[in-house]
């Protein structure tokens, strides 16, 4: 299965062969080549900020990451697909992404976002059939999610898709112009195809806290959501609120490899999401 990578660039640690070497795919012109995940005590420590906190109680992520919780832009619209939903119509959603849309991190694929996303769905609007399905895929940059879209996505005509991308972008320096030409073209094309679309940026952690180059992508990515009026799930935004302000340590919200996300982070984008759709006009 592939992964997505951390560069040596965000490691402050050496890191062990034996556990965390992963492959990640590229295209057939750029070199292929593996890099390491932290050592995970080892990189928790390397980031100093509050996160080392340890949390009161148990907090719930479904509560903690309401969609009316955060700001928003106003006009960013999903008309159709919550139309359907509310007259209780079947809904298609294709989540698109990397190795956090996957599952990589999830204690079983039911605790993955999309597979989360569907049963709060199903929750909030029980007379609707809703069918979420992982399009993720571990390892990819986003111009190679750009080449699965006409048979993984436009074929199985979705109402809506969830865009993640944003972190193997920006861990393998993927020219930063052509990674929003990439992201632009691939939202553009759905809308052209009446195909509904959320974006949704990379994940934070501990190296991201420390990376101004990170920081850049995801900061490209609100500004092609706000090009595009497609709304954003701002995911780098909500987990670095709760790590520096609600005071969650990475371990609570960070599977052991201390990159990608826990059941608890895949809960909390999917009660996020939900929320986006239930708070439409």
């Amino acid at each position: 299965m592939g992964r997505d990578r951390v560069p040596h660039s965000f490691c402050f640690c050496a890191t062990s062969h034996a556990l965390f070497q992963f492959r990640v795919k590229l295209f057939p012109v750029m070199p292929r080549f593996g890099a390491y995940l932290l050592a995970g005590l080892a990189a928790f420590v390397a980031w100093p900020g509050p996160s080392l906190a340890q949390p009161q109680g148990e907090p719930n992520p479904i509560t903690l990451c309401e969609y009316g919780k955060f700001p928003n832009p106003p006009g960013r619209q999903i008309r159709n697909t919550v139309n359907k939903l509310r007259a209780g119509q079947p809904v298609t959603i294709v989540a698109v992404g990397t190795s956090s849309t996957e599952g990589v991190g999830a204690s079983s694929p039911k605790t993955a976002f999309p597979a989360v996303l569907q049963d709060l769905l199903k929750q909030a609007f029980p007379s609707s059939s809703v069918t979420v399905i992982n399009k993720g895929q571990g390892g990819q940059v986003n111009q190679q999610l750009v080449v699965r879209l006409e048979q993984e996505v436009l074929a199985l005509k979705p109402d809506l898709v969830i865009w993640q991308t944003g972190t193997n972008d920006a861990v393998n320096r993927t020219d930063l112009p052509a990674f929003k030409r990439s992201v632009t073209f691939a939202l553009t094309t759905l809308r052209e195809r009446g195909i509904e679309v959320i974006l949704m940026d990379g994940q934070f952690f501990p190296e991201a806290a420390q990376s101004e180059r990170y920081r850049r992508y995801q900061e490209a990515l609100a500004e092609i959501a706000d090009a595009t009026g497609v709304p954003l799930v701002p995911r780098y935004t909500i987990m670095k609120h709760l790590v520096n302000e609600l005071r969650l340590p990475f371990t609570r919200l960070l599977a052991d490899d201390h990159f990608h996300p826990s059941d608890f982070t895949y809960a909390c984008m999917a009660s996020y999401v939900k929320g986006l759709l239930q708070a439409m006009p």
